[in-house]
């Protein structure tokens, strides 16, 4: 079966190139249909009959010994068929391709805590911030506090969200304190946890104070709040959540 099939091909080809010399003694262009100009811009789509006959006639000349009649072949098997170029891709590799668009983008992994504290990220040193840096962060806060603590809420109510608030940023002072040498203590928070708070001074050193033992104080809108540490002795997240009531001890105010 292959060398029948080998030698069928070597027919075909020879047939081929006998037709070509027939078409091209003297050196010149083939005339047959099927080596025409292509579509120009005056023809853009060639009858479809000389493409038909040109089809017919190069399987007659190329198949000389076709036991069938070149017509009926032609008939059959190959008019109106379309002959991709490209290479189909498989079903398997289009189930593939689809299944990649569907497929939703990666989320960004989050760092944990653990994690940037192993790094260092929550740590700060003396000497990587001067007070000059933290103006930005105080004035911030306080757009957020007198957002927060607008003139039409009451008195109280101020200081209950203001306990309740993110101190980021607040420039507060140590008014009363356990330890003396933290009394008078004054500067920008940098930073919360839940039992200290550590404050960018004006002589831009960092300093540490223990929240249950010093009573704050914060100016807000021409208000001075008082701010007693035990009451601020939770993580700035959890104490987002807590309901002060106003008269809670601790929370005290005077004007200025």
């Amino acid at each position: 079966g292959m060398s029948r099939h080998n030698v069928s091909r070597k027919n075909a080809r020879a047939a081929a190139e006998r037709y070509l010399d027939r078409q091209n003694v003297d050196g010149s262009r083939p005339s047959h249909p099927l080596y025409a100009p292509g579509p120009s811009a005056e023809h853009p789509h060639p009858p479809s009959s000389t493409a038909d006959d040109a089809a017919l006639d190069f399987l007659t000349d190329a198949v000389p010994s076709m036991r069938d009649d070149p017509a009926a072949v032609y008939e059959g098997k190959v008019k109106g068929r379309v002959m991709r170029l490209d290479n189909q891709p498989s079903k398997k590799q289009q189930q593939g391709e689809a299944k990649t668009k569907q497929k939703p983008p990666r989320r960004l992994t989050k760092m944990s805590n653990n994690e940037a504290r192993r790094r260092g990220l929550y740590d700060l040193q003396d000497g990587t911030l001067s007070y000059a840096d933290c103006l930005p962060l105080n004035e911030l806060w306080s757009q957020y506090a007198e957002q927060l603590m607008h003139e039409r809420l009451p008195i109280t109510e101020r200081g209950s969200r203001l306990a309740a608030a993110d101190l980021h940023g607040a420039f507060v002072r140590v008014d009363k304190a356990r330890v003396p040498s933290y009394i008078g203590l004054d500067g920008i928070i940098v930073q919360e946890t839940e039992q200290t708070i550590r404050l960018m001074c004006q002589d831009s050193r960092l300093r540490t104070v223990v929240k249950g033992q010093v009573v704050l104080s914060v100016v807000v809108m021409g208000v001075k709040y008082f701010l007693h540490g035990p009451q601020l002795a939770y993580r700035p997240s959890v104490r987002s959540k807590v309901k002060f009531k106003p008269t809670t001890k601790g929370l005290g105010l005077g004007w200025l």
